[in-house]
């Protein structure tokens, strides 16, 4: 089997399983329908529990403003039929809001959990090339996944829990986890420059580290190109949590 045999038979998604979202932070990106993705793993690999599975690893939420958001973490497997043998895991990341705003109150959704593991199985999917044409032309230092467009919370304004799958949650930080940092108080633009963007700093196990450490996995993404992605969506890093970050994502030194 060449390298690029799975990825060719699964790039292109039929007309009738893309839908162009319409308003919001998505406004005008393509939507694929999810069960295609299903079908395209079933024809390639065979059904669910024979040919491919997904294992749970993780869940939690995180709130930012009053809004709370459920995440999914997952690891997806395919079988290797010529090797008799199943792959290495490949992560996916999902989430979903599980509490929002609206104009006259709160709106809690009882199928966020579930809409963030469809969302994970998509970026699992996308490592194998699943609908590589639609996502392809819109690949210029992106994440890949709908976090591109999402304001991420900070450090100190974000809260959540993580949840290992078949654990309990104790609320207890995961060991290792270094304590969010502040960031840098910016210099005084001269008189007359235009103001910078305020960036924020990028806190290990928050919702941009994890979904840039995703990313990493996936594009198999150098130092420097992390550090411009970085920078690019207007975040900074300590040398320290970037050394970590580089080590969880198996970026070679």
């Amino acid at each position: 089997m060449n390298n690029l045999e799975i990825y060719d038979k699964v790039r292109s998604v039929p007309a009738e399983a893309q839908k162009t979202i319409k308003g919001g932070r998505l406004s005008g990106f393509t939507e694929i329908n999810p069960m295609w993705r299903i079908k395209a793993l079933t024809e390639q690999f065979g059904p669910v529990g024979i040919g491919w599975y997904t294992e749970i690893v993780e869940k939690w939420t995180e709130t930012q403003n009053g809004e709370t958001a459920a995440f999914v973490r997952i690891h997806l497997y395919i079988k290797d039929v010529e090797n008799k043998c199943w792959s290495k895991p490949i992560e996916g990341l999902g989430g979903s809001k599980l509490v929002a705003k609206e104009s006259s109150s709160m709106f809690f959704s009882d199928e966020a959990y579930k809409m963030a593991y469809t969302d994970a199985i998509s970026v699992a999917c996308k490592a194998l090339g699943v609908g590589a044409d639609v996502y392809y032309n819109k690949d210029v230092m992106s994440y890949g996944t709908k976090y591109d467009s999402y304001p991420y919370a900070s450090a100190s304004s974000s809260t959540g829990t993580r949840t290992p799958a078949a654990s309990k949650n104790t609320g207890t930080p995961a060991p290792g986890t270094a304590p969010a940092a502040q960031a840098p108080q910016a210099a005084p633009a001269a008189p007359g420059a235009p103001a910078a963007a305020p960036t924020q700093m990028m806190a290990p196990n928050s919702e941009a580290w994890n979904s840039l450490l995703a990313a990493i996995k996936q594009r198999k993404m150098t130092r420097p190109q992390i550090v411009a992605t970085i920078k690019n969506h207007n975040y900074s890093i300590t040398s320290e949590n970037l050394t970590r970050l580089c080590f969880e994502g198996d970026v070679a030194s």
